[in-house]
């Protein structure tokens, strides 16, 4: 491999807010930056839309993103790697930052996910400590996240930098339809959709209107869901896009009034952001990922089914106040600061 000046490692990157964020650090390095300078280590499963990148895709583990690092080890200037983990091997010749957007992998024991998952991300948890090395920077999304990284995993206040990277995009004239929800996420524990389907069915009891909740969720884990197999009212409509493009996703935001979204943790919460691009009015819990991001239409308690049917009878019946974007993009300063070194 020839001599390149930055590496982005983005192994594990393949689906949800990860994928948003790395597609969008390639289209503006493509669109405002020497592409040459770059080299990207990319998962196997990652949906590479754009060849003009120089890249190499791997699986997904840490023996091979050891052997990469082990052969190429001085041939970067500068080391970005953008799905949480250090690199395998000290660099010592090279700065180092590290990109973090997983909340779960920070408290995982409070992060209501099964019991597996937990002592998995508990390894990756302590598995991160110890790759970590005093003279590395990180970098978050969100003043919160950079609290939480500190205390978790003891990681100086000064070593931790926070530049959210959204993709900002100006949508066509949503046009709405009356009492249509959405709630873009997949079916984790921690996305909360048990008490969201029980809520639902509570808000429809004995009222006149319609309401349709629309989801996003594999098909084939939809239908052994109790979204699928439940009893609900007939006033209640679920529909299940399964897992779609962003283009559809934008479709559906734009023909939908509002956004619930009572996950339990995130690291940043997109779906938040795009759906008040594509003018949804927002229910989000009283939690506060969310007041780093925006300011919701109406808050809810996530841990109560009540609260939950209460919010979305009150969205129905009543014309509530749009939602607030609060937090910028910060791609050019992320972009300036990986090419401090080089």
């Amino acid at each position: 491999m020839k001599k390149r000046y930055i590496l982005i490692d983005s192994v594990y990157i393949n689906s949800g807010g990860g994928k948003e964020i790395l597609n969008h650090i390639i289209k503006y390095i493509l669109d405002r930056h020497d592409i040459n300078k770059y080299f990207f280590l990319l998962d196997e499963r990652f949906e590479l839309k754009n060849k003009q990148i120089d890249f190499l895709q791997i699986h997904a583990n840490e023996k091979n993103r050891k052997n990469f690092y082990l052969s190429n080890k001085n041939n970067f200037n500068s080391i970005v790697c953008m799905s949480n983990v250090p690199p395998p091997i000290n660099i010592e010749n090279a700065p180092v930052s590290v990109y973090f957007h997983n909340d779960l992998l920070l408290n995982p024991i409070k992060s209501n996910v099964g019991v597996l998952t937990i002592l998995k991300n508990l390894l990756k948890k302590q598995y991160i400590k110890s790759k970590n090395k005093k003279k590395y920077s990180w970098i978050v999304q969100t003043k919160l996240m950079k609290t939480k990284l500190e205390k978790f995993l003891n990681i100086k206040n000064e070593k931790i930098k926070i530049l959210p990277i959204i993709e900002f995009q100006d949508y066509k004239t949503p046009i709405k339809k009356k009492n249509k929800f959405v709630f873009v996420s997949n079916f984790s524990n921690h996305k909360n959709h048990f008490k969201l389907f029980q809520a639902f069915k509570d808000a429809c009891k004995e009222k006149s209107y319609d309401i349709e909740l629309n989801l996003t969720i594999d098909k084939n884990i939809y239908i052994k869901s109790f979204y699928y197999t439940g009893k609900k009212p007939k006033n209640l409509k679920i529909i299940n896009h399964g897992i779609i493009s962003t283009s559809q996703v934008r479709e559906i935001y734009n023909s939908s009034e509002f956004l619930i979204f009572p996950s339990l943790n995130e690291s940043l919460g997109m779906p938040l952001i795009e759906a008040i691009f594509n003018g949804c009015k927002v229910l989000a819990p009283n939690l506060n990922y969310v007041g780093q991001v925006i300011i919701p239409s109406l808050t809810f308690d996530p841990y109560s089914v009540s609260s939950i049917s209460e919010s979305i009878q009150y969205a129905v019946e009543n014309n509530i106040k749009n939602s607030e974007i609060i937090i910028e993009n910060k791609i050019d300063t992320f972009v300036k600061h990986i090419n401090n070194h080089v």
